[in-house]
């Protein structure tokens, strides 16, 4: 289930490596969340040669000093010059109260761009 209070990344275009704002899981550090870091991309490509765009989850107790926690490294994305388009869940299990989505460019050389958003879906068992 996605809650749309829940947006982690609201859909951009980034032309950079960047990082969203955190989002408050309203935790305070007394309990755990299981959730799902739901990642649409779509435009992405480079006007020439190829670059890397990897995402990962951070999270922080104060939405300041921030820690890595969960990674999307297995699905890497290798920019072309034809647009793709997809999906990407990123786990994320934590007792901290914030999180935030970062996006890394390999390169900005071509001009790489991707027009991503992300979300928090709860885990369904």
């Amino acid at each position: 289930m996605q809650d749309g209070l829940l947006t982690l990344a609201a859909s951009a275009t980034i032309t950079d490596s960047a990082n969203s704002t955190g989002v408050d899981l309203g935790l305070g550090g007394t309990h755990r969340k299981q959730l799902w870091a739901r990642i649409l991309y779509t435009a992405t490509s480079n006007a020439s040669g190829s670059a890397t765009i990897t995402y990962k989850v951070q999270h922080s107790a104060n939405n300041s000093t921030w820690f890595d926690h969960t990674s999307g490294a297995k699905d890497v994305i290798t920019t072309t010059t034809t647009a793709q388009a997809g999906e990407i869940f990123v786990p994320i299990a934590t007792d901290l109260q914030y999180v935030r989505l970062v996006t890394t460019f390999s390169t900005t050389t071509g001009t790489p761009t991707t027009t991503r958003e992300a979300h928090l879906v709860e885990v369904a068992w």
